[in-house]
């Protein structure tokens, strides 16, 4: 037999609380020791696993939770020999809780922070609202506009975790009020999820939320597509009917893009431009995310 008794020593127990990324992460450690008597020439292996063949006291396992604390684990262990029969086993402990060090970690509050991020995007209307063209009413391309967007990004711990709803949110913008702004204007930028420890503990859910000014459209449509209607074709009404769409002009070289309105007939007052609005991301109640 290599183990022969193992023990508790009440003199080199500690522990923490402790406050940290800006007073919204609560940890608490704790750390013990244990004296483990064993035969000459015992292995590290033999002292990691030890446990008392008489009394059941034993070196804790990897991520065993510290008595009275469930989601506080032990993260190391550090056997020192000091003879050839005795060892200190020193057992550290760490773990997030939520409002006491004895609260669990999934009453913790949200954690929220403000960004933002900014691209460079095509304009097709001027700070008045009229269309980029020039003289003619031939539209204008290339102009662009820095579009700044705000981020808000959301920590919360979770018992569960479902990856299908992950998918599902990537692909939409609210259809509730959330944080403020109206449906449509808030799409998910990032949503990342880890688990601590295994699959029977909880998660730590990260949620990026990128929200966008309408800019010459409504609210609920701010992150759709929109473009100006234009085309090297356009429909011709005769006798108050629309014709198939032919070439604009009397010769068959006339293929530069020209305004069109809903109907795809040619705008000639740049005014009376029309815009192709996409809808491209689906409404779902962000709020149900539980943030």
């Amino acid at each position: 037999m290599s183990i022969v008794a193992v023990s508790k020593m009440w003199s080199k127990n500690t522990s923490n609380a402790a406050l940290s990324e800006n007073f919204q992460k609560f940890t608490v450690s704790f750390q013990e020791c244990y004296q483990v008597v064993t035969t000459v020439g015992a292995t590290y292996q033999q002292v990691y696993a030890a446990a008392d063949p008489s009394t059941g006291v034993r070196v804790p396992n990897k991520a065993e939770s510290f008595p009275g604390f469930d989601y506080v684990y032990a993260i190391s262990a550090s056997p020192a020999q000091v003879s050839p029969i005795l060892w200190m086993v020193t057992v550290n402990y760490q773990g997030e809780v939520g409002e006491t060090p004895t609260d669990s970690p999934l009453n913790k509050p949200t954690q929220i922070s403000w960004s933002d991020t900014s691209t460079m995007e095509e304009l097709d209307r001027d700070f008045d609202g009229r269309p980029i063209a020039n003289a003619n009413n031939e539209p204008i391309r290339g102009v662009k506009i820095e579009l700044v967007d705000d981020v808000l990004t959301l920590k919360r711990n979770f018992l569960n975790f479902n990856p299908y709803v992950r998918g599902m949110y990537r692909r939409s913008v609210n259809s509730d009020t959330f944080r403020g702004w109206p449906p449509g204007t808030a799409k998910v930028k990032q949503f990342d999820a880890q688990n601590v420890i295994d699959g029977d503990n909880y998660w730590q859910v990260t949620l990026k939320v990128q929200f966008r000014y309408p800019i010459n459209t409504t609210a609920e449509k701010a992150w759709w597509s929109r473009t100006l209607h234009q085309g090297n074709s356009v429909r011709h009404e005769i006798g108050g009917k629309l014709f198939p769409p032919m070439l604009d002009g009397p010769k068959s070289d006339s293929t530069k893009p020209v305004m069109l309105d809903q109907f795809g007939r040619q705008v000639f007052n740049a005014d009376n431009a029309f815009y192709l609005e996409k809808q491209l991301y689906g409404p779902l109640p962000f709020n149900a995310l539980g943030f």
